[in-house]
């Protein structure tokens, strides 16, 4: 970080929080365009059709709901280890990023404006995938507008209505 000393040597109150400020932008486009990423990586490394007559080849990995690209599985431990993940949370980040870009596109464009945290984006992502695309529209649609504000147990109301009207039988299964 770098600050303007004043003449005692000491860093104001403004400097701080302009530095702040500047780094917290920083760190959010980073966030953003690391999420950018993700979606190219799955992008570049789809999943085929599983070919059950080998045994040791690599499969197609599902990550997201329905509608939304696979990825070879081998992709998403090389992408998991360049940017620190274990494997399993790199699984999760990459379902995450094409959940949002694929099934949720308002909320995806407000993630890329910056007017919604990645954060928040990838809760919603992560609440969305179970249920059907038309299910996960309709989250979006509730949700975009609002998600940068709105709590998480408003998206967890707003996946269970989408449940109840797109999915009744998974619904009742629950029992919900």
């Amino acid at each position: 970080m770098t600050t303007t000393a004043t003449t005692t040597g000491e860093t104001s109150a403004e400097q701080v929080i302009a530095a702040a400020i500047h780094e917290h932008d920083i760190e959010t486009g980073a966030a953003i365009r690391k999420l950018q990423l993700a979606v190219e990586w799955v992008r570049l490394h789809p999943g085929d059709e599983v070919d059950t007559t080998i045994e040791w080849g690599m499969r197609e990995l599902e990550i997201a709901g329905d509608g939304a690209p696979a990825v070879d599985e081998g992709a998403v431990a090389e992408f998991a280890l360049a940017v620190g993940m274990s494997t399993d949370s790199g699984r999760r980040y990459l379902g995450d990023a094409v959940e949002l870009a694929y099934r949720l596109p308002r909320t995806w464009a407000r993630v890329l404006s910056g007017q919604v945290a990645v954060w928040k984006a990838r809760r919603i992502a992560q609440a969305t995938a179970s249920l059907p695309m038309v299910g996960a529209a309709a989250v979006d649609r509730a949700l975009y507008f609002v998600a940068r504000r709105c709590s998480y147990a408003e998206i967890d109301r707003q996946v269970e209505k989408a449940r109840k009207e797109h999915d009744p039988v998974e619904t009742e299964r629950r029992g919900t």
